[in-house]
């Protein structure tokens, strides 16, 4: 039975806290977010990795667990709004469900309360992986739903026709260089997403012509359904709401890049060549794993990218993140302390040296 609540934290545990925060307002959600990164640096450092599989029993749940983020986000999001709504219009505190929602008190608290959420909501990014990589419409419009709330809406054509055949080469951009510091490779990341997915999207539709063409182009859809979003928010929340939607979007963002900057930072491969191992940087600290249903397990999610989440096995790769993958986003957030982590790694690994590349 426990073995099948393994990655229930997300849906059961943070969003409940979260969203508690956020309806409480004041600096609730700030000490929401110091509380998960801290207890995701000790979980992570002070219990044993986490190399098992589980059953197939619990591919149900599982699914679930994948499930509810959707409607968790869009109620983390809500209630969010919603209190900038009550501070916009002026309107003192109401009751919902037998409980009392205040408004924000301030700007700032509001702004504040948004960089928490945008980290949380990094697990949007996070969920919508797994699900873009199955076959089924159904998965793939979930996904889709989950990106569109916070901005990356691309993400899925670029990740999955870009990414998985590039990876660790240079024409990826979703690869960072040895040396390149991570708010350098976060422009290039993203500027080289968004154009990969525009052009498989216009060789996608190269044979369609006029309305047609654009209201098949997925990756404009999703574009102008994240608009829509930010439109809403301003209509309803004025200024602020707009301002304290589009930095939940930015710090989320920021988040997937620096989750991809850190699964293959300085690692190469010659084009066309078969990708392994040692092309991606492994974890197996239990924390990162449960949290974000082992995409810390990245090295068999490359060979095996259909394979669902609870299969992935950790692979023998040299190159590997002993201490989790909140300690090393909070590495690579400051450039020289990354480098210097990432190098005494990389030389106590027995793989392939790291290369330079980085222009």
């Amino acid at each position: 039975m426990l073995s099948a609540l393994r990655y229930c934290l997300l849906p059961f545990f943070f969003f409940p806290l979260v969203i508690a925060g956020t309806w409480a307002g004041g600096h609730w959600p700030l000490a929401y977010l110091l509380f998960a990164v801290g207890m995701y640096i000790v979980v992570d450092n002070l219990t044993p990795p986490l190399t098992s599989i589980q059953s197939q029993r619990a591919a149900l749940l599982n699914d679930l667990y994948l499930f509810l983020q959707v409607p968790l986000s869009m109620l983390l999001l809500g209630v969010y709004l919603f209190k900038i709504r009550l501070m916009y219009t002026g309107t003192g505190a109401v009751t919902v469900l037998d409980l009392p929602l205040a408004p924000f008190s301030t700007a700032g608290q509001a702004l504040a309360a948004a960089f928490a959420i945008g980290v949380h909501c990094g697990s949007n990014d996070v969920v919508a992986h797994e699900m873009m990589h199955r076959s089924s419409t159904f998965w793939k419009a979930c996904s889709r739903i989950l990106l569109v709330m916070t901005g990356d809406a691309q993400f899925q054509e670029a990740h999955l026709y870009g990414h998985h055949a590039a990876v660790a080469t240079p024409s990826d951009p979703a690869t960072a260089r040895r040396g390149e510091g991570f708010y350098r490779f976060l422009v290039r990341s993203t500027v080289g997403q968004w154009k990969e997915a525009y052009e498989f999207e216009r060789v996608r539709l190269r044979t369609r012509s006029g309305l047609s063409r654009w209201a098949n182009h997925r990756v404009l859809r999703g574009n102008l359904a994240t608009l829509l979003l930010i439109g809403i928010a301003t209509w309803l929340c004025g200024p602020l709401g707009t301002a304290g939607y589009l930095l939940i979007m930015v710090v989320a963002k920021t988040v997937l890049e620096a989750v991809n900057y850190i699964q293959h930072y300085g690692l190469t491969r010659e084009p066309r060549s078969k990708v392994e191992a040692h092309h991606s940087w492994e974890c197996d600290s239990r924390g990162s794993s449960m949290y974000l249903f082992n995409l810390t397990r990245h090295a068999e999610h490359h060979a095996n990218p259909r394979k669902p989440f609870w299969e992935l096995r950790v692979q023998p790769t040299p190159y590997r993140l002993p201490h989790g993958y909140m300690f090393a986003i909070i590495m690579a957030l400051i450039p020289r302390l990354w480098f210097r982590y990432a190098d005494r790694l990389s030389n106590t690994a027995s793989g392939p040296t790291l290369r330079s590349d980085a222009a």
